[in-house]
């Protein structure tokens, strides 16, 4: 079997929508988020992940998403970093290029339209995202890709990641 690295790419349940009193960054899920959740922990233990690096946004719902998976990535170091709320896809890659190789598998929770796009940077088929993922990235979606292991995190190139698996929620 060829070894492979793992990166998931999970978008943040859905959040309360933003007002005039409430920043984007301070939404709390919503009522659909947390359900949202729970059939994404029902998948995750039906078919469990092992995260060794987490990096999640610290916009509220997405610190709230990473709660409520917390057990299913119980091994896993999780970082905060400041820019991944506004992070662009180059960011992401960027933020990939600074891990270190002996990691195996990392997930990212994000914001939807940042990770569709960084997807669509590192799949070389559109046509499978695009029959895969027909309405984007929902929210508490969750993506399984896996790259090459020999070029390790700094190494690969583009377009060069298989999009294993995707799971969404209100599929």
């Amino acid at each position: 079997m060829v070894k492979k690295r793992i990166l998931y790419l999970l978008h943040n349940a859905q959040g309360r929508r933003a007002t005039a009193q409430m920043r984007d960054f301070d939404r709390p899920l919503t009522m659909k988020g947390r359900q949202q959740l729970k059939k994404l922990k029902h998948h995750l233990s039906r078919f469990p992940i092992e995260p060794d690096l987490v990096f999640c946004s610290k916009a509220r719902r997405a610190r709230e998403t990473y709660d409520e998976l917390m057990p299913f990535c119980h091994e896993a170091h999780v970082v905060f970093p400041d820019f991944l709320y506004l992070a662009s896809e180059y960011t992401l890659l960027e933020l990939l290029n600074l891990v270190d190789d002996t990691i195996e598998q990392i997930m990212i929770i994000g914001h939807g339209p940042a990770l569709l796009k960084f997807v669509q940077l590192l799949v070389p088929n559109s046509v499978e995202i695009q029959c895969k993922m027909p309405t984007g990235c929902p929210p508490a979606s969750l993506v399984r890709l896996s790259l090459p292991f020999h070029y390790g995190w700094q190494g690969f190139n583009l377009k060069q990641a298989q999009l294993e698996e995707i799971f969404i929620p209100d599929a």
